[in-house]
C-alpha cells in the first residue's frame, strides 16, 4: 500500500484499487489511471512501441534512468539553448540529459529540433542520459525544461580588448547598432533583452563588469538561446570606452524614462536622426536607469511617450519591453 496525502491506494498485479468509498483512485476528483499513478510516484510513462533494432540503442530501460547525478558546470536547459548551444560551440560539454520518453519517440529522434539536437551531440561525442520528468524538475528548480537539459562549462562575457581598433572607428560601408546593457540584474530581462537584439541585428552587446546579471542558464533559456551565439563584451570603464567612441565619431544614445533628462528626444525623432550613424544605443539598470556618469556623456537621450493620462505609478515601460521597442524603430529607420 503507498499513501498520496490522504489517498491510500493498494498495487495489484501492475493495477490500482482505491481503498476509500471503494471507489477508483481519483485526484481532484478526477479519476487516476495506472499510468497516472505511476507518474505520482515519479515514474515515467513507458509506452508500447514497435522499433526498428538501430533505434533501441536510443530506447533506456527503467534500470538505465540515471538516479544520482552530478552537475559540473551550468546546466543549460531548453530546446533552443542547448540547440544553439551545441551550434556555437563555446562551452565544454559534459553531459545531455534527455527525458526517457523523449528518446522512446522513434520519430523524434532523428526530426525537427529535438533530432537536430541528438545529431549534434553525437558528432561531438555526448550521448544521450535518459532521466525522469521528476530529475528534470529537480535538476531545473522547476523551470520550464522542455524535456532537455545539458551540463556544460559557464560562459563568460568576452573582455573588450578583444575588439579590433577599425570595429571601433566610423567606416562608410556601414551604420553598426552596438547596445550597452548598464547594470542589468534581472536574468528574465536580461534574455529578453539579448533575444530582441539578435533579432533586430545588433552586433554587440555590452555589460559593466561585476554590476551586472551572470551570463546564466536561466538568461540563456529567457533569450531563447540567443546569449550562446551573440557577441557580448565585459567593460570595466563604460565611462573610459563610450569615451573612445565618441572621439572616434560613434552617436552615444542613452535612454529615460520621460522627456524631464538632458538632451531627451522621443524615439519617432530619434529613429530619423540616427538612421545613418555608427550608434551606441545605452539601456539602464531597472530601477535606476542609464548611471549619471555615463549618461553625461550621451548626445541624445531617447524615451518611449505614454498614452495621455497614464498613471505615475505607470509611468514607465518594463526594460526589456521598451528596448525591444526603441531596437525595432531605430533598425526600421536604419533600414
Amino acid at each position: 500500500m503507498k499513501k498520496f496525502g490522504s489517498l491510500e491506494v493498494w498495487r495489484v498485479f501492475g493495477s490500482c484499487v482505491g481503498l476509500h468509498t471503494g471507489c477508483a483512485v481519483r485526484r481532484n476528483n478526477t479519476p487516476v489511471s495506472g499510468v497516472d499513478l505511476m507518474e505520482m510516484e515519479g515514474e515515467p510513462q513507458r509506452k508500447r512501441s514497435r522499433t526498428s533494432p538501430s533505434m533501441k540503442s536510443f530506447i533506456p530501460a527503467a534500470e538505465k534512468l540515471k538516479h544520482n547525478i552530478t552537475v559540473k558546470g551550468d546546466l543549460i536547459f531548453g530546446l533552443y539553448p542547448t540547440l544553439l548551444s551545441l551550434q556555437a560551440r563555446k562551452r565544454e560539454f559534459y553531459n545531455l540529459y534527455v527525458k526517457a520518453s523523449k528518446l522512446q519517440d522513434e520519430s523524434g529522434l532523428t526530426t525537427g529540433v529535438f533530432g537536430e539536437i541528438l545529431k549534434l551531440a553525437d558528432e561531438q561525442g555526448l550521448k544521450a542520459q535518459p532521466v525522469s520528468s521528476a530529475q528534470l524538475r529537480r535538476l531545473i528548480k522547476e523551470e520550464v525544461h522542455q524535456g532537455v537539459a545539458m551540463d556544460a562549462s559557464p560562459l563568460a562575457p568576452v573582455e573588450v580588448s578583444r575588439i579590433s581598433a577599425s570595429e571601433m572607428e566610423v567606416s562608410t560601408d556601414r551604420c553598426p547598432l552596438w547596445v550597452l546593457l548598464d547594470r542589468i540584474q534581472d536574468p528574465m530581462n536580461f534574455g529578453a533583452v539579448l533575444r530582441s537584439s539578435y533579432y533586430f541585428g545588433v552586433e554587440k552587446i555590452f555589460t559593466v563588469k561585476d554590476e551586472s546579471c551572470r551570463l546564466s542558464p536561466v538568461v540563456s533559456k529567457a533569450s531563447s538561446g540567443a546569449l550562446e551565439v551573440l557577441d557580448i563584451y565585459s567593460l570595466t570603464s563604460p565611462e573610459e570606452f563610450v569615451t573612445t567612441l565618441k572621439k572616434n565619431g560613434w552617436t552615444i544614445a542613452g535612454t529615460s524614462a520621460d522627456a524631464t533628462c538632458r538632451n531627451s528626444c522621443a524615439l519617432h525623432e530619434a529613429s530619423a536622426l540616427l538612421s545613418q550613424k555608427h550608434v551606441l544605443l545605452i539601456v539602464g539598470n531597472e530601477g535606476k536607469g542609464v548611471q549619471p556618469s555615463i549618461s553625461s556623456l550621451c548626445d541624445v537621450n531617447v524615451f518611449v511617450g505614454s498614452a495621455p493620462g497614464v498613471l505615475p505609478t505607470m509611468g514607465s515601460l518594463n526594460v526589456s519591453v521598451a528596448t525591444g521597442i526603441l531596437l525595432h524603430e531605430l533598425c526600421r529607420g536604419r533600414a
